[in-house]
């Protein structure tokens, strides 16, 4: 969150404010002046007090009491609501400069009249917001102080509402992607109008692109244009493309997936010396003479060759004036062989190099870059001939290495790997030829921090874990897939304290995965647990988690032999906010009477299991920060159920898909839910046109609903769901 102070506040005001706030304050005045309010602090004080909280600080501070949310509200000046109600924002975040409603569901031309009252608004996102038209651009005219403005997938945008913007002298980012109702002309004009701009995005990757070589002369115009991004346009030939020489002052060039680009285009780079970004990603018809424009560009420090076919390395050598060139992305040239790696050898700057599914390259190929001993970042995914990773010793400021699914690698590979003393981050998932011995190198690297072996079939004994006690300063590792057959190998981890995030989701035919999780007492600050298909874990093994009491989120499911009875222990796990029990076929209601004292859960997940009953639900009311409830897929359900989960006063979101005993009765309890936004009744074939209707109408708060499946409902019904609600699910 961005952080403006418009002046700094007298040290004097500050300590007066200290002792009107905090009664212990040696020197707060016990007579005179009443004690202040939160929303007595000035804005930039304010500001800077947000300023340096993180996100879910901020969101936390402002559930604390209402005096407290409407102080902390004055200083954001940063926002991304998911429901929309711009009335209400403009009066409790009088600073708000930065506003985000791409997450908001059908944003009207008539919401954005409410912008208006936010005066010192710099920057606006509309994404996807496709019920804006051209009027709704009438209220966005009147920002002038707007600096920043993102229409992408405005389809209903059209020439005349784009030249409403001319009155924002003060625009530098506009992105028009995805904009189809956008023309030649509407460019042009703009262009002549908005010469200010120096950030444009156009083209489209998720729509229909309409920018064509008259829309790229007209951005030649442009001159100010720093960063320009064309993805997607499809109709740019090289002719449209060389327009562009007029635009000197560029410094990124995205032309992803501008596929009727040849080399007779690329000749435009030779006037574009100041470039430092260029994408070519998606240009097939690209061949290897294209090294040689690129050479031209002495400024580059990234350049992004992904998926062009065509590219197999033979000209890189022509890089090597390129002595600024940092980043180098060729994910999916499959052509390239080891022949065409050899000119990465003169490229002493490259930092990061990505050689993702070049499955031909082998160990050979990587002798080339064994001397850029400026390296960072590696990744070789997909790279299966490659079993030798001596090249990379001498690279020893390298901290990322990702060799997934390499699975030429075997045990006797991973030698060279200790050397790599800089190593934080290594993915050897995939590796199925790798066994405990294997890991025996990665002792030394006691920098690592993040650790994936995820389906490392080899690492199946409880003796192979051990090499990884040494790593202490681990704080990810993730061992999901792994066919281990004792959980008692589990004890090996015990001394990675460090460790924070825990995946062993899948070890389905593990034994004494509860005496494992048992000797982990000592890992009291892990805060991601996934234990996903651990199907032999039990109530025990629930108990053994319960010292790891700084959990945020612990994923349980298909966990089938777990009742709930073991959560009884978690009540000290006061920050806990995710729990999935997807598939949990044995928690019933004496597991939901346990799950009740963790007051702190946000989000709950009992999809399919089919031991719950209409009384677990009510053994769940205590949980009253409780936001996003799944319980699809319980057909024994009732509408008693809905009756318990409206005295849950936080809900947002509720799933119910095929709840087959659901019926209006149970819809007209949900009335009650003030914040429900996003309700799911989908396949639940009992509701009729009276429960939907009545629910739509008495729920001002409702963003979507989905019906699909709901054969009762006629079409009338499903008409005033449209119009109400956002509902991309109605059938």
């Amino acid at each position: 969150m961005s952080v403006s102070l418009s002046h700094k506040p007298p040290q004097a005001c500050v300590k007066h404010l200290i002792r009107q706030f905090d009664p212990s304050c040696p020197s707060h005045p016990q007579t005179g002046l009443p004690p202040a309010k939160w929303m007595d602090v000035p804005f930039d004080i304010m500001r800077e007090v947000v300023g340096k909280l993180a996100l879910h600080d901020v969101q936390t501070t402002l559930l604390v009491c209402r005096e407290w949310h409407d102080g902390f509200a004055n200083g954001m000046v940063s926002l991304r609501p998911r429901v929309l109600k711009l009335q209400q924002l403009a009066l409790r975040f009088p600073a708000l400069q930065h506003l985000d409603v791409s997450a908001c569901r059908r944003v009207s031309d008539e919401e954005l009249a409410n912008l208006s009252q936010m005066p010192n608004l710099r920057s606006v996102v509309l994404s996807g917001c496709d019920d804006i038209s051209d009027e709704g651009m009438l209220h966005l005219a009147q920002l002038t102080k707007l600096t920043s403005l993102n229409m992408s997938n405005c389809c209903k945008l059209t020439d005349t509402g784009l030249l409403m913007l001319k009155r924002l002298g003060r625009l530098q980012t506009l992105d028009l992607s995805g904009c189809v109702g956008v023309t030649e002309r509407g460019i042009r004009l703009s262009a002549q109008a908005l010469t200010s701009l120096q950030s444009l995005k156009l083209g489209g990757t998720s729509r229909v692109a309409t920018i064509q070589n008259g829309a790229v002369a007209a951005i030649a115009g442009m001159t100010s244009l720093v960063h320009l991004d064309l993805s997607g346009s499809h109709d740019i030939s090289d002719e449209g493309l060389l327009q562009l020489a007029a635009l000197t002052r560029l410094r990124s060039l995205v032309l992803w997936n501008c596929m009727r680009v040849t080399m007779d285009g690329l000749e435009v780079l030779q006037h574009l010396q100041g470039l430092s970004d260029l994408s070519l990603r998606g240009c097939s018809q690209l061949p290897d003479a294209l090294c040689y424009p690129v050479a031209h560009l002495h400024a580059l420090t990234r350049l992004d060759l992904r998926n062009c076919e065509r590219f197999t390395g033979e000209n890189i050598r022509a890089w090597r004036s390129l002595r600024s060139l940092q980043e180098l992305n060729l994910k999916g040239c499959y052509k390239i062989e080891d022949v065409g790696l050899q000119g990465l050898s003169l490229m002493s700057s490259l930092t990061s190099l990505n050689l993702q599914e070049c499955w031909q390259i082998t160990a050979e190929g990587l002798a080339a870059i064994s001397g850029l001993t400026g390296m960072l970042d590696i990744n070789l995914l997909g790279c299966r001939r490659v079993a030798d990773l001596q090249p990379l010793r001498g690279l020893s400021r390298l901290t990322a290495l990702n060799l997934r699914n390499c699975d030429g690698l075997g045990d006797s590979s991973l030698g060279a790997l200790s050397a790599l003393l800089a190593l934080a981050s290594l993915d050897l998932s995939g590796c199925t030829h790798l066994t405990g011995a294997g890991l025996q190198p990665l002792g030394s690297l006691t920098g690592l921090t993040a650790l994936k072996l995820q389906h490392c079939q080899g690492i199946r004994r409880s003796a192979d874990l051990a090499p990884l006690s040494l790593l202490t300063g681990l704080s990810s590792l993730s061992m999901s897939g792994c066919s281990q057959t004792e959980g008692s190998g589990i004890s090996s981890l015990a001394p990675l304290t460090s460790l924070r995030a825990l995946s062993l989701d899948g070890w389905r035919h593990v034994t004494f995965i509860d005496d494992g999780l048992g000797a982990l007492t000592a890992l009291r600050g892990v805060a991601s647990l996934n234990l996903q298909g651990c199907a032999t874990l039990t109530d025990k093994g629930l108990e053994a988690i319960a010292h790891m009491t700084s959990l945020t989120s612990v994923n349980l499911q298909d966990c089938r032999q777990i009742s709930g009875s073991g959560f009884a222990k978690w009540s000290g796990m006061h920050h806990l906010t995710s729990l999935s029990l997807q598939n949990a076929s044995k928690v019933s209601d004496e597991g939901c009477a346990a799950i009740a004292h963790i007051t702190s859960l946000r989000t709950l997940n009992l999809k399919n299991c089919p031991a719950l009953t209409d009384a677990s639900l009510a053994l769940l009311t205590p949980l009253d920060r409780l936001c996003h409830l799944k319980l699809q897929g319980n057909q024994h359900l009732s509408d008693a159920a809905l009756e318990h989960c409206a005295r849950l006063p936080a809900l947002q979101h509720l799933e119910t898909s095929n709840c087959w005993h659901f019926t209006d009765a149970g819809l007209v309890k949900l009335t009650v839910l003030t914040a429900l936004a996003h309700l799911d009744l989908s396949y639940c074939w009992q509701v009729t046109d009276m429960g939907v209707e009545r629910l739509v109408k008495s729920m001002t708060s409702l963003v979507t609903l989905n019906i699909m499946g709901c054969h009762r409902l006629t079409p009338r019904a499903k008409g005033q769901v449209a119009r109400l609600l956002d509902n991309p699910f109605n059938d």
